[in-house]
């Protein structure tokens, strides 16, 4: 009598036949906010940050709320969140332990979860990488009777024949098997492998930070060094805003400038390379700006190469010159010269009224910009055709292309100066 068997095989859709298996907690990643819609990632591409009603963001305080409203973490495919620590700089965190991973602020700012917090500055997520489920193979042995006779479908799909090697699947639809000849058939054996475990992505414990300045062609490092317990950071440099699409063609070694031919600003990509232990990051979601400028005097270069003084007397007047670009000074009280021990910061100052800083052109080119950074407040009475930056500690000179651009006419005072970058132009 013929017998038509329909075998449903439910166990290849395990993920695995023995059943699930621990999982370790760690820190996924750690979100740090920078700006009104932005932040940074230890690692990306591991949550999603949700904010309802955000009113403004500052250094001291973070993302703030005028009125009532919340923020919201949520793992991406592949990542189960286990906790969420909702910081404010040293203030009693806010923990979350279940889903949703949310906390809400009041109508007065006050985040409710801990009232200690008017704002959040970072998160910590905390939990694992989730397991793929098994794949599979569906066979028959060599040798089995009416091996033309079996069909198999996948989902709703069509029925098949078996193909020579199995069919593959990755374990998430049904497969149906169906014996149409006249043997009888006493059962058939289904196997399921557990996949592995997904390894953690890595994390960067210390991300890199941006040169304030670099000068084209040089040795300067455009990052300083980051940090990883869990692999090797990776770099990649782009003169367009643009994240890269692949890992491809980045490097261990911290880039410089010695490569770029042109001032402007150049974009600086990481990610971390995995241990054995831990697959590799994302390649961050924002890159590190870096300005470029064709000439740039720091401490280091323009002393040390040129002008071999130790302290600040006597006061120096006579014009200095580096790399083509002239300082002259107008007055006997003009000086120009390193400040607190060779090597580490420039001082800029003269102290009477009329006197003023030149600087000019290297023959041929002209100025198009002029960017003075410092580590503490630059005094000047009066800034003419220069503009200062106070948040970012700096004044810019930038206008018609000019050979010569003066700096000041009355008392001025530039302590703790990092560098002058000069940009140039035909």
């Amino acid at each position: 009598m013929r017998k038509n068997k329909l075998l449903l095989l439910l166990a290849l859709l395990m993920t695995a036949a023995t059943g699930a298996w621990a999982q370790t907690e760690t820190l996924l990643t750690t979100i740090t906010f920078t700006g009104d819609e932005s932040y940074d990632e230890t690692t990306t591409g591991v949550v999603t940050v949700t904010p309802i009603n955000m009113g403004w963001y500052s250094e001291d305080f973070g993302w703030c709320w005028y009125q009532s409203g919340s923020l919201t973490v949520e793992a991406k495919e592949g990542y189960t969140i286990t906790r969420c620590v909702f910081k404010q700089n040293d203030k009693t965190p806010a923990t979350i332990t279940s889903s949703p991973f949310k906390i809400t602020f009041d109508d007065d700012g006050k985040c409710e979860q801990s009232y200690d917090m008017d704002g959040v500055t970072s998160i910590e997520v905390y939990g694992y990488a989730s397991s793929a489920p098994a794949g599979y193979t569906v066979s028959l042995k060599d040798g089995v009777k009416d091996a033309d006779k079996w069909t198999v479908k996948v989902g709703e799909g069509q029925a098949q024949a078996l193909p020579i090697g199995g069919l593959k699947g990755d374990g998430k639809e049904t497969v149906t098997l169906q014996y149409t000849g006249r043997l009888k058939v006493k059962g058939v054996t289904a196997t399921s492998d557990a996949a592995p475990a997904a390894k953690p992505a890595a994390t960067v414990t210390t991300a890199p930070t941006g040169a304030a300045i670099v000068g084209v062609g040089k040795s300067t490092e455009l990052v300083s060094d980051g940090a990883t317990d869990s692999g090797t950071l990776m770099y990649a440099v782009t003169t367009t805003n643009t994240k890269p699409a692949s890992t491809v063609g980045f490097s261990d070694k911290v880039p410089t400038a010695q490569t770029i031919t042109a001032s402007g600003k150049v974009y600086v990509w990481y990610y971390v390379k995995g241990d054995d232990t831990h697959s590799d990051s994302e390649i961050a979601a924002t890159a590190i700006e870096v300005p470029v400028a064709d000439i740039v005097w720091d401490a280091t270069n323009v002393f040390n190469s040129a002008h071999q003084f130790d302290d600040l007397s006597p006061w120096h007047t006579d014009p200095l010159n580096y790399e083509g670009i002239t300082i002259s000074f107008s007055g006997d009280d003009s000086m120009f010269v390193p400040y607190g021990g060779m090597g580490e910061s420039m001082l800029l100052c003269y102290g009477e009224e009329g006197e003023s800083f030149t600087f000019t052109a290297p023959s041929g080119k002209k100025f198009c910009k002029i960017e003075i950074n410092d580590n503490s407040d630059v005094v000047f009475d009066e800034y003419g055709d220069w503009t200062s930056d106070e948040i970012n500690h700096k004044i810019v000179w930038s206008g018609t292309a000019a050979n010569a651009v003066t700096l000041g006419t009355v008392y001025t005072v530039a302590n703790n100066l990092n560098s002058i970058g000069f940009y140039l132009s035909e």
